[in-house]
């Protein structure tokens, strides 16, 4: 028997208790008005394991739950937003006096910490965070064929280099030459090998392009590297890309969803005609100068391609079974021998180059690539991204660690969305994986922002041609999750574009992805579901887990999808009785939702936060009795390098999908809960780009957190050197796109960020750092769902300069102009100022702003 007391901040109104695994032996009323009450709890487990004994106390105005357990006079249950206090029975305090006890200690949450820290950078944040390095993916975009370039991986060498063609997601093959093929991964050492430290640097071209350089400096010799992918007969150039098939080509990526049609088709004819069967084989350039950089002669050495230990290396042929899939030259000549040696004066250099083919290609056809012009190859690709990024809308941001990773992200965007060049659906791979319909979301949306609208259409087409009977789109494994998002996405394409010939064409696809999720929504329309807080919301499985409940995440993407369906419906005049009904259906769902996420709210036990308040850690879905790595109902859950991982796609979603308001409790609730352990520096744990935090922090205008987690997301999860993303932080799928594009959403927002109002806010949390003296933010032709936006600010010590230009109507335009040192401005022209957000607001499309300080 435990007895507990309960203390109030004020007189409320009345209320009860109720006990899980255990019984109360007291009256369940809260009388109202009461300001402390006592409880008497029997039968209770009040140890570390599972199912330990829970209450729930229903009084408003926040009902909320908590572990018996963790009832302690030192340290008592503080619930701030139910202005309730939970004590031993033996202790006598009221609920001011707990509350003075707990603020005298001093404490900081970790909200509280990062609003009294300086702003964050990505500086600060490098200090602390871990450093990743990542194999880079180098190809032609549209083509299935990649190389994955890196340090040896086989062990921790320290040295380079490795090379492995990729046909998407999986590892090319070599001919071994007795019936048996392996993958393929040709390795090179340059180098004496080796040794207790090594020291090698990289950087992609002008700090974005899909060109990587490499200096491995080994003292009195360094090794530059250049590594970049091209085509066997002639540079990269207008017209010289082909493409991939589109079918064949998601054959090829991991968790492709093929009918057994289309599998039926793909021969292996095709297959290879696809793949190591082409016109033209990819590439790998390898460009090595080995530069004495000492004052006295120096040796450099070399080992050429090898693969897998199996040596068949003559007059600069790598080759197994006669066939070649290497070449190597020493100074513009085929390199002689396997292994060796070369003097170097002080100053001078050798210069080797190696060619590796996309699996194994004729003698003939490898001793023509020792005629190969590298300079004229290299000149192609870099002309060929070069001209591919001058089509994009022009970023610039005065942090080179932000505005090189929005140039070379969209590229890595590119490089990994397949199909033909010239017509037919694009598959927007999220990386190693294929295309997805929750993960491909970003990276379409920032294709249209950057003016990419026709290729954003085809990888919305690729999507559509998913579709099955029942309207359910799936392209990925068994994943649930696909079809509202990809409506949400494809209404969004109409909003960028007003292209209502398109929309009539895929009118009938999007009504009948529509109609079934309002049949998944009817199925759970059920006492059954209501009994478990999900009456009216969708069950399925959201991710890798085979977790089939209603889920928050699931729901948020389900609503979203037929709201904005229902809308430019409504908008474009298409089908108005339909959008009518799934107008009015959608206003009833997101009650419902919001009513689901109340109930899960006031069953999750509250856990402590750093200031000594607890906070509603709420579930996944409200089947479980909050978050389930806290195992009030048991169960196993560790996944994915995390004990949280079901909370990776979580309820903090529902901020972007507009169920939940920014300034609500329950998103209050969320934030809360997402402090330690839930995050580290604000940002999230394992799969950090998942969670909405970011949306919230900036609908609600908390620079400092949204600050916070920018920075330390993309500095522990991406390549800092080569800009290459994971998906997990612990080195886990390279080139993670669907990271990446949230990122660079993460960009696009703080640039523009249309507002639920009709405003549309420009630099709303930016860093104070972009408004110093002689910087300056320049953006043309950035998309916006208010139409096409140019502006530029310009800073000196004593003005800030703007100009905007919108070619489209928003209700208005406000835009934050921070001053470095905080300080506000004695004069303002061109808008009205709120000195309490720092913002210039302005009615129009046009707007001179100039603050003088």
């Amino acid at each position: 028997m435990k007895k507990i007391r309960l203390v109030f901040a004020e007189q409320l109104s009345a209320g009860s208790i109720e006990v899980v695994y255990g019984k109360l032996a007291s009256s369940p009323e809260i009388p109202a008005g009461a300001t402390a009450v006592e409880a008497t709890v029997t039968d209770e487990y009040v140890g570390s394991f599972s199912c330990s004994t829970l209450v729930r106390v229903r009084r408003e105005p926040y009902p909320f739950t908590f572990f018996l357990r963790d009832v302690n006079g030192e340290n008592p249950v503080w619930v701030p937003k139910a202005q309730c206090a939970v004590l031993p029975a033996e202790d006598k305090r009221s609920y001011n006096e707990v509350v003075a006890a707990i603020r005298a200690k001093g404490l900081k949450s970790d909200f509280g910490r990062m609003e009294s820290e300086p702003e964050e950078s990505y500086e600060n944040a490098c200090q602390y965070d871990r450093d990743q390095e990542v194999p880079v993916w180098l190809g032609l975009g549209r083509d299935v064929r990649f190389f994955r370039v890196s340090k040896l991986t086989d062990g921790e060498w320290g040295y380079w280099g490795e090379v492995q063609p990729f046909l998407h997601s999986k590892m090319a093959t070599i001919d071994l030459g007795d019936g048996r093929r392996d993958v393929m991964r040709v390795k090179f050492c340059f180098g004496p090998g080796a040794h207790c430290r090594p020291k090698n640097t990289r950087r992609l071209e002008e700090g974005v392009l899909p060109i990587l350089h490499v200096v491995q400096d080994e003292e009195a010799v360094q090794y530059r590297h250049t590594y970049f992918a091209t085509l066997e007969n002639g540079p990269l150039g207008p017209g010289r890309v082909r493409g991939s098939e589109p079918i064949a080509a998601w054959s090829q990526m991991s968790g492709s969803n093929l009918t057994g049609a289309e599998r039926a088709a793909l021969t292996p004819e095709r297959l290879e005609a696809e793949s190591y069967g082409r016109e033209e084989s990819l590439v790998c350039c390898v460009h090595v100068e080995a530069v004495n950089v000492s004052d006295a002669p120096a040796y450099a050495f070399w080992r050429a391609p090898r693969f897998w230990g199996i040596d068949d290396f003559a007059e600069g042929i790598s080759s197994i079974g006669g066939l070649p899939y290497a070449v190597s030259l020493l100074n513009g000549e085929p390199l002689r021998e396997a292994e060796g040696a070369i003097l170097l004066q002080p100053g001078k250099s050798a210069v080797f180059d190696i060619r590796v083919t996309f699996g194994q290609v004729s003698l003939e056809r490898a001793k023509k690539l020792f005629d190969l012009d590298y300079a004229a190859h290299l000149a192609g690709c870099r002309e060929y991204w070069k001209a591919w990024l001058a089509s994009a809308a022009k970023i610039s941001v005065p942090e080179s660690a932000v505005d090189e990773r929005i140039r070379a992200g969209l590229l890595h965007l590119e490089l990994v969305t397949e199909g033909l060049a010239a017509e037919g659906p694009l598959l927007p791979s999220v990386g190693v994986y294929g295309p997805i319909g929750t993960e491909s979301c970003p990276i379409i949306q920032f294709y249209e922002s950057m003016g990419f609208q026709e290729d954003a259409r085809r990888c919305i087409d690729f999507f559509l041609s998913r579709q099955q009977a029942n309207g359910y789109i799936n392209a990925y494994t068994n994943y649930g999750s696909e079809t509202g998002p990809v409506l949400w996405t494809a209404a969004l394409h109409y909003r960028y574009t007003g292209d209502r010939e398109w929309l009539v064409r895929v009118a009938p696809k999007l009504k009948l992805g529509a109609e079934y999720l309002l049949a998944e929504r009817a199925k759970n329309k059920t006492a059954e579901a209501r009994e478990v807080g999900g009456y009216g919301l969708v069950n399925n499985k959201v991710s890798d887990c085979e977790d089939y409940f209603h889920n928050f995440f699931l729901n948020g993407g389900v609503y979203l999808g037929l709201k904005a369906v229902a809308e430019v419906f409504r908008e474009a005049g298409i089908e108005p009785e339909f959008a009518a009904t799934v107008a009015a259906e959608v206003k009833e769902f997101r009650k419902d939702i919001h009513d689901s996420v109340a109930f899960a709210a006031a069953n999750a036990p509250v856990t402590p936060l750093q200031d000594g308040s607890w906070n509603s850690a709420i579930s996944p879905w409200p089947e479980y009795n909050g978050c389930v790595s806290y195992f009030a109902d048991g169960g196993k859950w560790m996944s994915h390098g995390t004990i949280f991982s079901r909370m990776i796609a979580g309820p903090s979603s529902l901020v972007l999908t507009d169920v939940l308001e920014p300034h609500e409790t329950l998103m209050d609730v969320l934030l809360d809960a997402h402090q330690h352990p839930l995050g580290r520096e604000n940002a999230a744990l394992s799969q950090p780009y998942y969670q909405r935090n970011d949306y919230a922090h900036i609908k609600r205008g908390e620079v400092k957190l949204f600050l916070k987690l920018f920075y330390n997301q993309f500095a522990a999860l991406q390549d800092r050197q080569s800009y290459t993303f994971w998906e997990h932080y612990f080195e886990c799928s390279s080139h993670k796109t669907h990271e990446e594009a949230w990122f660079l959403m993460q960009c696009r927002w703080m640039l523009a960020f249309e507002e639920e109002d009709g405003a549309l806010s420009l630099l709303k949390v930016a860093p104070r750092a972009w408004l110093r003296s002689g910087k300056r933010i320049a953006v043309k032709g950035l998309y916006t769902l208010f139409g096409k936006l140019d502006y530029e600010v310009q800073a000196t010590e004593t003005q800030i300069r703007a100009t905007v230009r919108l070619e489209g109507t928003s209700r208005e335009i406000r835009l934050r102009l921070p001053h470095p040192a905080g300080l506000h401005p004695r004069s303002v022209t061109g808008g009205t100022y709120d000195p309490a957000t720092e913002t210039v607001s302005f009615i129009g499309n046009t707007a001179e702003v100039v603050l003088e300080f």
